[in-house]
């Protein structure tokens, strides 16, 4: 099992090499108040109710659920209820990076020019993470 400072770990060191490469564009945060955030959740409110239960977006619903405040694994959607996804205040934090240069630092870049379906996308990547080390900084968090 991998522990969420191990992921906080990794995801952080992307960042900075995304920083080296001047492809870290700067962060935003949607807050509840905000005419942003109010025009999202009209917005959603609005699509949802036109749409089947299980359409719902788990994206936006998680969006949605994080400008309320919920924390931990939470069922935001019927999609989600034997999955529960994990919401905390930084699914409402957005960070902005260059996509050709942070696509290009992914290990399986050349690889997945190659490819033809999802699915085979979904491959290499599993592939890539049962090759990667395992051995994962913890950071104090």
């Amino acid at each position: 099992m991998v522990f969420l400072e191990e992921m906080n770990a990794d995801v952080l060191e992307r960042v900075s090499d995304l920083i080296k490469a001047n492809a870290f564009y700067g962060t935003t945060s949607l807050i509840k108040s905000d005419s942003c955030a109010k025009a999202l959740i009209s917005a959603s409110q609005f699509i949802f109710g036109q749409m089947d239960r299980q359409q719902h977006s788990n994206i936006v619903c998680s969006m949605l659920a994080a400008l309320e405040g919920k924390f931990g694994f939470n069922t935001v959607n019927s999609k989600t209820e034997i999955n529960p996804i994990w919401l905390s205040a930084l699914t409402c934090m957005y960070w902005f990076f260059d996509l050709d240069k942070t696509a290009r630092m992914k290990i399986f870049y050349n690889d997945a020019l190659c490819t033809n379906t999802v699915l085979e996308i979904s491959n290499l990547i599993e592939c890539c993470r049962n090759n990667s080390p395992k051995c994962r900084p913890i950071i104090p968090i």
